[in-house]
């Protein structure tokens, strides 16, 4: 091929004048320092291609020696399956944790409105028998479904038995137990309430108030008070006025006389 030849082909079909006015127009300085940029920036991406290159087979021996393709598809199987399976498992959860809540709801109704006549009236009592100072009853269930006792204070407290002082303790039994005698006495035949130094850990300001709840129980039937302690016979008159009566037991030997009237105290 002839240079004239050469110059048409590759000179963008430029005339021989207007190649020659472009050469001349070209600054050699710029060209040469544009020249090392070209093969500066050439040799960096020479360098990152090799450093792919690497990093590809480096990867690739990764994947190999994980099992290639087979392998990875198994991986993959294996994760969507045990996200099925914790799907299932997590809708079952939700199920059987509803059920249990329900279940729990259905019993603590149950257990409120089979206990809750004789809870509240020995809850009423109570609250006299302290002053006030526990305001309720409620029973509570432990993690292995103990019932549990409880006293509720006015700024809702909850105070168990066994960490009730002796008096009170004694006042949460008198309580228990006049509610219970109460309930029976409205489905039978009324016997004689005997209560024996009832009041032996009670204050006089408690003492009246337990001689107020057997002056309620002697409207229904006849109460017995025995004790050692004059001083309760003159509480027992304070709180109940005319309405009792007082035998006084001369020795051990003595029988007790009968006592008419609806409260009886004896010394």
């Amino acid at each position: 091929m002839s240079g004239s030849d050469a110059l048409a082909l590759e000179g963008d079909g430029l005339s021989l004048d207007e190649l020659n006015n472009e050469c001349n127009a070209i600054d050699i300085d710029q060209v040469a320092a544009r020249e090392q940029t070209l093969e500066r920036e050439l040799k960096e991406l020479r360098a990152r291609i090799m450093q792919a290159a690497e990093l590809r087979a480096q990867t690739r021996n990764v994947f190999d020696a994980v099992g290639g393709d087979s392998l990875a598809a198994e991986a993959a199987a294996a994760k969507q399956a045990a996200l099925t399976e914790m799907r299932e498992v997590a809708e079952h959860y939700v199920y059987v944790r509803s059920a249990a809540t329900l279940l729990q709801w259905a019993i603590d109704r149950y257990r409120r409105e089979k206990q809750a006549p004789l809870l509240k009236r020995a809850s009423d009592i109570f609250s006299i028998l302290t002053g006030a100072s526990f305001g309720n009853l409620q029973v509570e269930f432990d993690v292995h479904d103990h019932a549990q006792l409880t006293g509720l204070r006015p700024d809702g407290e909850l105070v168990r038995v066994g960490g009730m002082s002796t008096g009170t303790a004694d006042q949460l039994y008198l309580a228990l137990r006049v509610a219970s005698v109460e309930d029976y006495l409205e489905r039978a035949n009324a016997l004689p309430f005997v209560a024996d130094d009832l009041f032996i850990n009670f204050d006089d300001h408690r003492s009246l108030a337990g001689f107020a709840v057997l002056g309620e129980i002697a409207k229904k039937t006849q109460v017995l008070f025995f004790t050692h302690h004059e001083h309760l016979i003159d509480l027992a008159q304070q709180a109940l006025g005319s309405g009792i009566s007082v035998t006084e037991l001369s020795g051990p030997e003595a029988p007790m006389q009968a006592a008419t009237p609806t409260l009886a105290a004896v010394q």
